[in-house]
């Protein structure tokens, strides 16, 4: 995680999509999230120094972009298609993912985990 300013932070050393967030009087604004558990619960835990997340962005439809969001709460503001894109999806093809790049988040998920 790099900071920018005093305020904007990036992580562009995570696999899928840029992550970032900015830190304002209300709280966090989240770009993107983490889409590995095992980093999304990192940037969790980072981000609670700052505040709570009040938003979280999502820029595009593409699963690196969200799939981490199950770990944040915050108002979602998203690219056009993206609401639908998690509806669709399923348990099994993010686990295939996970499987693919992060086994060890596998473990990092609950029982109950949906979108």
């Amino acid at each position: 995680m790099q900071r920018i300013t005093d305020n904007v932070y990036v992580d562009t050393e995570l696999w899928g999509a840029n992550t970032g967030f900015v830190v304002t009087k209300e709280g966090v604004v989240m770009i993107e999230t983490p889409q590995y558990p095992v980093d999304a619960l990192r940037w969790r835990d980072k981000i609670a120094e700052y505040g709570p997340v009040r938003y979280i962005i999502y820029t595009e439809p593409h699963g690196d972009h969200w799939t981490g969001g199950y770990f944040f709460k915050g108002t979602v503001v998203a690219h056009e298609g993206t609401r639908e894109i998690i509806l669709t999806s399923t348990v099994e093809q993010f686990k295939e993912r996970l499987r693919a790049g992060s086994p060890e988040s596998l473990t990092l998920m609950p029982a109950n985990f949906h979108f």
